[in-house]
């Protein structure tokens, strides 16, 4: 349990609704701004609500080195957490959040229950997930790989990856609940130039390897993701100061051969960067297993079973082993869903 539920006192939620708590993350105009953030209750079942939800990895129970303003009060979060609000209210634009650690009293066994209960409800209403895969690393792997990406979906600032931003509606105060507006430049995408499917095909290029490296990112070991970018409608993939979207990821991801012959794979392809050798590490990788069934979704098959999923993700990660199932019930088919009731 964080120390941010140990010490702060919440308003309780009327668990017989769809009630949420948000977090108006207020932007930082100067660098050394503290992070400040104010809580409000909503409705999933208002259909005037918009915000955002982040996914992201808890990281060490131990790591609570920093502290967050909420509701007036000083609260210790671990810093994955931190350096994630921290970018995020960098950019002089107001956000309203839903984050687990935050937002659900994990004190508070009913309310844990009923929260988790509807967190596939929660990702999925979302008007969009930010998916905080931390900061940028020595070899800036993850960063090589966003350019990577944002190579092979097309450069022009008219393209789906282009930022989206959000403005505040005015006449909310922020414990009403502030409400977001999505304005996009999103125009047709251009299709594929021939450098494009020069470097597609050349196994060699070194985009594949940082990219290997992208979808091997710790965050994409954490159970509780997968059901947070499946169930999204729109997904933001953040890297410390860099972002791309999981349109531009799925573009890439769509250009891996879904059969690759044997006889064209030998152990010693990953020495000359051959293209096979990058398809099987990808096709193994969680981000690409997510891709495969967020696409299921898109064609209207089925839900997979909470067995079947388990399978799919049983060397994901979790603290606690009743979330290997509890994690992954709200992207299960119904009849799952029916049957096993979140209880901690």
């Amino acid at each position: 349990m964080d120390a941010a539920n140990q010490i702060f006192p919440y308003a309780p939620l009327n668990t017989s609704k769809a009630q949420i708590r948000l977090i108006y993350l207020q932007p930082r105009l100067l660098v050394a701004d503290e992070i400040t953030c104010e809580l409000c209750i909503a409705d999933l079942d208002d259909t005037n609500l918009f915000y955002e939800a982040l996914s992201y990895e808890w990281g060490s129970p131990w790591d609570l080195a920093l502290s967050i303003e909420l509701d007036g009060q000083s609260v210790p979060v671990r810093k994955n957490l931190w350096w994630a609000l921290w970018h995020l209210s960098g950019d002089g634009v107001g956000r309203l959040l839903w984050v687990d650690a935050l937002c659900i009293d994990q004190g508070n066994d009913r309310e844990r229950n009923h929260q988790v209960g509807q967190m596939g409800r929660v990702y999925s209403s979302a008007t969009r997930v930010v998916a905080w895969i931390g900061r940028e690393d020595p070899l800036k792997e993850a960063e090589k790989a966003i350019n990577f990406v944002k190579l092979l979906y097309g450069t022009s600032e008219e393209t789906r990856y282009c930022n989206i931003q959000f403005e505040w509606v005015s006449g909310y105060s922020t414990k009403d609940g502030r409400h977001l507006i999505e304005t996009t430049n999103v125009a047709n995408r251009n299709k594929l130039a021939e450098d494009e499917k020069e470097v597609v095909k050349a196994g060699n290029h070194p985009g594949w390897k940082s990219l290997i490296h992208f979808c091997r990112r710790p965050y994409s070991s954490r159970l509780w993701i997968i059901q947070e970018l499946v169930l999204a409608r729109n997904i933001i993939i953040q890297c410390g100061k860099f972002n791309v979207s999981w349109d531009a990821v799925e573009h890439v991801f769509g250009q891996v051969p879904s059969t690759t012959p044997w006889d064209q794979y030998n152990d010693d392809a990953h020495l000359h960067g051959d293209r096979h050798f990058w398809t099987f590490v990808l096709w193994g990788s969680v981000p690409y297993k997510i891709f495969m069934q967020r696409q299921d979704c898109v064609k209207g098959l089925q839900s997979h079973a909470l067995l079947e999923n388990y399978c799919l993700y049983r060397e994901a990660g979790c603290a606690d082993t009743r979330d290997k199932l509890f994690g992954l019930i709200g992207l299960s088919s119904r009849c799952c869903q029916d049957a096993v009731k979140v209880d901690y």
